[in-house]
């Protein structure tokens, strides 16, 4: 029995390749998943100046929670459209979004920073680079509590309907859709 042996070429670097030992990498703030609780986001932000690797990290975090947001109260609308008067979900998606972009400016001071950590490396050109991790979060009950505000001011809600009447109702399923996958979201340098 012949055996054949091949060698594949690909360039000087690549002949010889060597296998290495399985490196652990350390990724910071990534423990911080939303839950019950609360919803997180989590963000990573690069530049040569360490204020701005935070603003980056920050803005992408903000983004990221941003988008939990407004998955989060679409699942309650879904789940909840006759009571809410939707019709289709168009409806859901459209106020969905509009209520998660009032949630987020109206409440931008509230969101608690639960993470945050710094690297500095140099890059290939000898400059010295920041990388900022950082993880935000966001009550539950904050989301509740815009998300009646934007329903009553859509006029989507019984009359006299109160935020303790609201919350008491659809407490139970914001809980239930709020332990989402969580990816970190990365600024560009």
């Amino acid at each position: 029995m012949a055996v054949f042996a091949m060698t594949f070429s690909f360039g000087t670097d690549c002949a010889f390749a060597q296998a290495s030992p399985e490196v652990e990498i350390q990724s910071y703030c990534q423990e911080f998943e939303s839950d019950a609780s609360g919803l997180r986001g989590r963000g990573i932000g690069t530049s040569s100046n360490q204020q701005m690797s935070r603003n980056k990290a920050r803005a992408a975090a903000l983004e990221e929670l941003g988008g939990k947001i407004q998955t989060e109260l679409a699942y309650v609308m879904e789940n909840n459209m006759e009571a809410f008067g939707l019709d289709e979900d168009d409806d859901v998606v459209t106020l969905a979004t509009s209520a998660s972009t009032q949630i987020v400016k109206q409440s931008i001071k509230n969101f608690k920073t639960i993470c945050e950590k710094f690297t500095a490396y140099q890059n290939e050109k000898g400059k010295k680079i920041y990388k900022c991790y950082m993880a935000l979060e966001f009550s539950l009950e904050q989301v509740e509590k815009g998300a009646f505000d934007v329903l009553k001011s859509e006029g989507k809600l019984a009359a006299g309907e109160t935020f303790d009447k609201f919350r008491n109702k659809y407490g139970k399923t914001f809980k239930e859709g709020a332990g989402s996958v969580d990816t970190p979201a990365e600024s560009a340098e």
